[in-house]
């Protein structure tokens, strides 16, 4: 099955404990993670960068980064999202993915070429209900997007599909699965097979 790979989103509730998890979730974020490093067995067309930078966008919020991802052997820009992270219920943080309406402009931009940035440079990359959902491992967060309430239309297609993604992040991993689902049937159409992850180990620190 062909991998489809996604990132995702957020919204807010007070309290220090949830700052402090904001805190946490985006110092572990920022940074670079690539797939030869756990994997180096991958072809190189099937390389992946995931690289994320925390920005400075008052426009948009106090916690957004900026997520690059390459891939294939020329590294070739693949994908450009920003990211805003806000507090959740029960020490949840909630991620909101967008997408850049310019974004060759911002292609390796430096964290202070996004002070400017608001709302009406983006769109939104996913409809409601498919924010992913950070929660506290052992060891890091597990990000969660629910396919019972992510629910896309093909563009392809024009039907209805439910999206499932799971993230680990730690201070020296990622791991990255996506799954997309037949609502009436439940068959997995496309994305990692249950249990297995696109996995990257993180090779620079900001």
């Amino acid at each position: 099955m062909r991998v489809c790979l996604v990132c995702f989103a957020i919204l807010a509730v007070p309290a220090a404990v949830a700052d402090t998890a904001l805190d946490e979730i985006s110092e572990l974020m920022a940074g670079k993670f690539d797939t030869h490093v756990l994997q180096p067995e991958l072809a190189a067309e099937e390389r992946l960068v995931d690289e994320r930078t925390r920005i400075v966008a008052p426009q948009i919020g106090d916690y957004v980064l900026y997520q690059q991802l390459n891939h294939r052997e020329n590294l070739e820009v693949y994908r450009q999202r920003i990211l805003v992270l806000a507090p959740g219920e029960n020490d949840v943080v909630e991620q909101r993915a967008y997408a850049l309406k310019e974004p060759e402009w911002y292609v390796d931009a430096e964290p202070a070429s996004f002070q400017s940035l608001s709302m009406d440079d983006l769109d939104a990359f996913m409809p409601d209900g498919c924010e992913q959902l950070w929660t506290r491992t052992k060891t890091g967060f597990k990000g969660y997007v629910d396919p019972k309430r992510c629910v896309i239309i093909s563009s392809r297609t024009g039907k209805p599909r439910q999206i499932e993604s799971e993230n680990l992040l730690t201070r020296e991993t990622l791991s990255l699965a996506e799954r997309g689902f037949d609502p009436e049937s439940g068959e997995q159409l496309f994305g990692t097979a249950p249990g297995e992850y696109l996995e990257l180990g993180r090779v620079e620190t900001p």
